[in-house]
């Protein structure tokens, strides 16, 4: 593994760990805050139904507590999104970097061009739309709270719930952290490749398998060391991909997978 592979999982790391933090943060501030409207809400009655118990937690302000979570998540993850973007442009640059320095180093061609700022500010849209839109983070805290009080659950309990939700968002921003380190660093090099592919340099792309992953993908080891032309895919599991974290390999190939391109010059001009 090349160093500045080793230096992107370091920025991965430390994102997934900033984002915990942050996340943890936002949990025991969203408890404290609430915890008075969950213990107004609670009503100490063995034998009252389920409306009567929503009646009584609407009026004893259920929507209060759901507009203060919901800020509280939609505030955390507006800042997961400036993080991870963050890191990613950092990380679109050092591997672009990697691949202009060992062309040069080798060639003797520089091969200009800088990493594609944009695509590293490119969010996945289901995702962004999750962590962003009140409304989905409002109707998950509802519908959970709903059912503890429904169900005459503690105040304790339902805290439970709540955390089960804001879980949702946690770990939203960990695997994109995650997988979209995979697809810029993918990105970058292969930019790189094909800007040097138009200064004379011919390259192939290599398939190399991260030796970071616990539970690993079986037919992602077996393309270890695979080699392809710039413009033709891998296939993964019959689905063809250009590179690590191409979109195009859906979540089976692409959540949580730390895989990585390498590169290797076969002639210049």
């Amino acid at each position: 593994m090349d160093k500045t592979a080793s230096e992107t999982e370091r920025i991965r790391n430390k994102l997934v760990r900033e984002l915990s933090a942050m996340y943890d943060a936002t949990d025991e501030q969203i408890l404290e805050a609430i915890e008075p409207y969950l213990n107004a809400m609670y009503l100490d009655d063995d034998t009252a139904r389920a409306n009567k118990r929503l009646r009584h937690a609407r009026n004893n302000g259920l929507d209060e507590l759901i507009d203060i979570f919901t800020a509280y998540i939609l505030l955390a993850n507006e800042r997961a999104i400036a993080q991870i973007n963050a890191a990613m442009n950092n990380v679109a640059g050092i591997n672009y970097e990697h691949v202009h320095s060992s062309v040069e180093k080798k060639t003797g061609v520089d091969i200009g061009g800088t990493a594609d700022a944009y695509k590293a500010s490119k969010y996945s849209r289901r995702a962004y739309d999750r962590a962003t839109q009140s409304k989905y983070v409002s109707d998950a805290v509802m519908d959970e709270i709903k059912k503890g009080v429904r169900a005459g659950e503690s105040a304790k309990e339902i805290k439970r719930r709540i955390r089960k939700v804001a879980d949702i968002s946690r770990n939203s921003a960990k695997n994109t952290a995650v997988t979209e380190t995979t697809r810029i660093r993918s990105e970058s090099r292969l930019d790189a490749m094909k800007e040097a592919r138009k200064n004379g340099v011919e390259m192939v792309k290599i398939w190399r398998h991260s030796p970071y992953v616990k539970e690993p993908r079986e037919w992602h080891q077996n393309l270890e060391g695979a080699e392809m032309p710039l413009d033709e895919p891998f296939v993964v599991d019959g689905v063809e991909m250009q590179a690590p974290g191409d979109p195009n390999g859906g979540a089976k190939n692409n959540c949580y997978c730390r895989c990585f391109l390498d590169e290797e010059v076969i002639s210049w001009r």
